[in-house]
């Protein structure tokens, strides 16, 4: 009965991003609310932002599901980052405001106490860092906001990742008999794939701002709920890595329009690395740093990265955590 509870409520998440997604295309468009598609040569519009047919698909479907302290935590802390996003969608802040904006999503955590300074690490056992968890929340909650957003480059990238990244999630939080929290990575691997379906190339809509900081505050919400720090660290190894590259290369927060861009197109439309010393290090530009490659071949090759992410950090979870 409970796997077909868990089926029914896949079903809904998936339905409801995707029929909002649907929604939100024919608004935006009807508002003129649209972007070039960078990384296509006739550069097409495409209708931005869809972050609040995701937000408020997911979302929805979480207040029918699950009433409990764990879950009005998680609720305020992505609509933070929500907000934070949809502003910066309209209005255009610079790059140390959306970092700044998005490490207000720990106040809830800490205000209803919904964690645990007691992570556990391989190896080591039980750490206790009372003082230092708290700051390590409010810095996470910025990371991974940040760090999702930078990743949503190429039509479908983002979203099929963070699908793949929470997969080992649910693992963990099944096996470990965290129900409750396995039912919100559910919801939120269903709204991502619902989402997916108009995202993926060549996408129909766009997240936004809006899309990418809530979906790098869920993912951190779900990590901190269920004690599952270094699990979900392991899976997100490509998204840490690009975000690092990313500013180290460029050093520091930087608004996009002032960052040259990493690639660019030859003659045929596909996608090369742009050389120079003070352009910034992505993981699109090391794909296509050997020779031109399609905006497929990017994406599948950073999903391949994820997956096998993914492998390590469920043998993580079988090994130590079972």
């Amino acid at each position: 009965m409970y796997a077909i509870y868990i089926v029914y409520v896949f079903i809904a998440s998936f339905l409801m991003v995707l029929l909002l997604s649907i929604i939100s295309e024919k608004i935006l468009l009807r508002k003129r609310m649209m972007v070039p598609d960078a990384h296509k040569i006739d550069k097409r519009m495409v209708p931005r932002p869809g972050g609040p047919a995701l937000y408020f698909g997911i979302i929805i479907v979480m207040l029918i599901i699950i009433r409990n302290i764990a879950a009005i935590a998680l609720i305020i802390a992505v609509t933070i980052a929500f907000v934070a996003g949809f502003l910066d969608d309209i209005y255009k802040f610079g790059g140390i405001e959306k970092p700044i904006l998005t490490a207000a999503s720990a106040a809830p955590f800490l205000i209803f106490s919904t964690y645990n300074p007691n992570p556990y690490v391989p190896f080591v056992g039980t750490v206790t860092i009372k003082i230092l968890y708290p700051l390590l929340l409010i810095a996470g909650f910025s990371i991974y906001s940040n760090a999702t957003n930078m990743l949503d480059v190429f039509n479908g990238l983002l979203t099929g990742s963070m699908i793949i990244a929470t997969i080992p999630l649910s693992f963990y939080f099944y096996i470990r008999g965290e129900y409750q929290i396995f039912l919100l990575s559910i919801i939120f691997i269903a709204g991502l794939a619902g989402f997916l379906v108009r995202h993926a190339y060549p996408s129909k809509l766009f997240p936004g701002d809006s899309g990418t900081l809530f979906i790098g505050a869920f993912y951190f919400s779900l990590m901190v709920l269920g004690r599952a720090e270094i699990v979900g660290i392991i899976a997100t190894l490509p998204l840490i890595f690009n975000g690092f590259f990313i500013l180290t290369s460029i050093r520091g927060f930087k608004e996009h329009s002032n960052v040259p861009r990493p690639v660019t197109f030859n003659d045929d439309g596909k996608i090369q690395a742009v050389k120079g010393k003070h352009v910034p290090i992505t993981l699109a530009r090391l794909f296509s740093s050997n020779g031109a490659v399609t905006e497929k071949e990017i994406v599948y090759g950073v999903w391949i990265m994820f997956v096998v992410s993914a492998i390590l950090s469920m043998f993580t979870t079988l090994v130590f955590f079972k």
